[in-house]
């Protein structure tokens, strides 16, 4: 059963067990954020010499943006699983990969083992996108819907949050890090296990109407069917028309070639690659070592502890700004943030001397860098071949002897940092995943959000795998002002080129993209398709 199954119910109910319910739900979404933020705390001393295993930039490069290359084929895998095992089974489901993946990592790590867990993490990370989503829709009134599918960007940056604090604990325990967040999806899956009944509507779907009754029961906080039995007759009704609704692969492929299909699809896989190369996600899997060639002088993890804290409130700040002004609004002001932000520490970087932290630069190398195919099929009998390298300045080690006298403008790369990540959170790192659940006719919504989701992805793992490599090329005031630029580029896209979806029906989307014209004729026109359009706008988890 698809996602555009769901129904529109009564709001009346338990709105605290609604609420119980989807956090609970959403809570799986907490090892997705934890794998995010490993890289950028646990990398700083996986580099360092006494690490218990050997990495070098190539390597840090290669765990760092491992997680995002798995990630696309959990997306493909989650679809067939939902229908399948259902919601709930699906959530649970999701812990095995990513408690393997945390294990591998913290027990008896090796560059092997690291690269497997990470593996592992992403593709729980692309198994969790959707399910929490979907369950929470479908089992929420419509007075709460839309405040609580919110919940799982929420616990996407709550679990970064969790993997900063832990990362800023342990410090060079990274392997502690790890061990911790296994026990955490341990947790999530058990609490998921017996803490939530399955959906009612999927129950529903496999003609178990008496299993969706009892669930049912169990989310109103009822014991009387009576007071259930006209919104469950409801969800019988619309599943029976969905039925006839189903549209085939095939016809959705053949859809793309429409003008209302292909536009919006060409402009949110732009905007997505916008979101990748304006360094956003740079920030999240290389957080601390970011803030050291920054030239920040205070503590990094400190730092990257109060930068997901910023994320995090800046993320449930987003929901009233995208509801209030629109997203192509939020869009605007978010890349005009970025790009200042960002040409801030360039300016910092370049006129201050010793601002920034020494580049790293890889010299006398003898031996080619390990590759993934030799540290994942490699004997573990015989040492994996490494790179012999010397680092004349490590980007993990800040020296203070490079910051002397400048302490006193020590303050201007932490508030560039913080404007990024605020302005950054509020649109080109949120809209971009709202507006795929909008923008795509409903005959080929399902395919056109495959195929921007998993390009959002694999455009992530390139980035992240690069960025190594660029900073020892371009150096730190090289690769912030190439992350400037991008977001200039970007922002002048979305200006020219991102409709407003805000307030528009299905219908008058389409015609945007179909006719280069678009909104309806009044407010009321507006309305009134809004309220015809039974096509629920369903939205896949994100990265945030």
């Amino acid at each position: 059963m698809s996602r555009e199954q769901l129904l529109k119910k009564p709001s009346s109910g338990n709105i605290h067990l609604e609420i119980i319910s989807s956090v609970i739900a959403s809570s799986t979404l907490l090892s997705s954020g934890m794998s995010l933020g490993f890289s950028g705390v646990a990398l700083p001393h996986m580099e360092a010499p006494d690490s218990l295993v050997k990495v070098g930039p190539q390597e840090a490069s290669w765990i760092a943006s491992l997680a995002n290359l798995a990630t696309p084929v959990g997306c493909l895998l989650v679809g067939p699983l939902l229908d399948r095992l259902g919601r709930k089974n699906t959530m649970i489901f999701v812990g095995v990969p990513a408690v393997c993946g945390w294990l591998l990592i913290a027990v008896e790590p090796s560059l092997p083992r690291v690269y497997l867990g990470r593996l592992l993490t992403g593709l729980a990370t692309g198994l969790s996108s959707i399910p929490s989503t979907v369950y929470t829709s479908e089992i929420t009134s419509n007075a709460m819907r839309g405040i609580l599918v919110t919940c799982s960007s929420i616990s996407i940056a709550v679990g970064i949050l969790t993997e900063y604090c832990l990362g800023w604990w342990f410090q060079r325990h990274w392997h502690c890090v790890a061990l911790v967040s296994g026990v955490i999806s341990i947790l999530v899956s058990g609490l998921v296990l017996i803490g939530i009944p399955e959906s009612p509507v999927w129950l529903v779907s496999r003609g178990q109407n008496q299993e969706a009754s009892k669930a049912l029961c169990t989310l109103r906080g009822t014991k009387s069917k009576n007071k259930i039995e006209k919104e469950l007759n409801q969800i019988i009704e619309n599943c029976r028309a969905y039925r006839g609704r189903s549209t085939s692969i095939a016809r959705s492929i053949s859809g793309l070639a429409l003008p209302q299909a292909y536009k919006p699809l060409i402009i949110m896989n732009t905007y997505f690659l916008f979101q990748q190369v304006s360094g956003l996600f740079v920030i999240v899997f290389y957080a601390v070592d970011v803030i050291k060639i920054a030239g920040v002088t205070a503590d990094a993890y400190l730092i990257a502890v109060l930068i997901a804290f910023l994320r995090l409130v800046t993320i449930i700040v987003s929901v009233w700004v995208n509801k209030a002004f629109g997203r192509r609004f939020a869009s605007i002001i978010s890349g005009v943030g970025i790009t200042l932000s960002m040409f801030a520490l360039v300016g910092y970087c370049y006129f201050v001397p010793g601002a920034a932290a020494p580049t790293p630069v890889l010299v006398n190398s003898t031996t080619t860098t390990t590759s993934i195919p030799q540290a994942l099929v490699g004997s573990t009998d015989a040492p994996i071949p490494m790179a012999n390298f010397s680092l004349v300045e490590n980007v993990t080690v800040v020296m203070s002897e490079s910051f002397q006298g400048v302490h006193g403008l020590s303050w201007i790369p932490i508030a560039a940092l913080f404007v990024h990540i605020v302005f950054g959170t509020i649109g080109f790192l949120t809209v971009p995943w709202c507006m795929i659940g909008e923008v795509f006719p409903a005959q080929v919504r399902g395919v056109a959000c495959s195929i921007t989701s998993c390009f959002a992805y694999l455009s992530s793992f390139v980035v992240i795998k690069l960025y190594k490599s660029m900073l020892m090329s371009m150096g730190t005031v090289g690769i912030f002002t190439f992350y400037g630029i991008m977001s200039l580029l970007g922002t002048l896209f979305v200006m020219i080129y991102l409709p407003e979806t805000k307030g528009k029906s299905f219908e008058a989307i389409e015609k945007h993209f179909a006719n280069g014209s678009g909104v309806p004729a009044s407010p009321e026109e507006v309305s009134l398709q809004t309220k015809n359009s039974k096509q629920p706008i369903i939205r896949p988890s994100r990265p945030n």
